[in-house]
């Protein structure tokens, strides 16, 4: 997920009003809690 014009990955996006949190290597979590103590569902999205 990383363009031309920044410098990092993204760490988190958000899609059709939902939230989704990708690890360091751009994997998208889901059924856990994120770093930051947010629950993602099966689909992935903030909870």
């Amino acid at each position: 997920m990383q363009t031309k014009e920044e410098s990092a990955m993204k760490s988190n996006v958000w899609i059709k009003d939902k939230w989704y949190y990708l690890d360091s290597s751009g994997k998208m979590l889901r059924n856990t809690y994120t770093p930051d103590g947010y629950y993602v569902g099966n689909s992935g999205a903030w909870q």
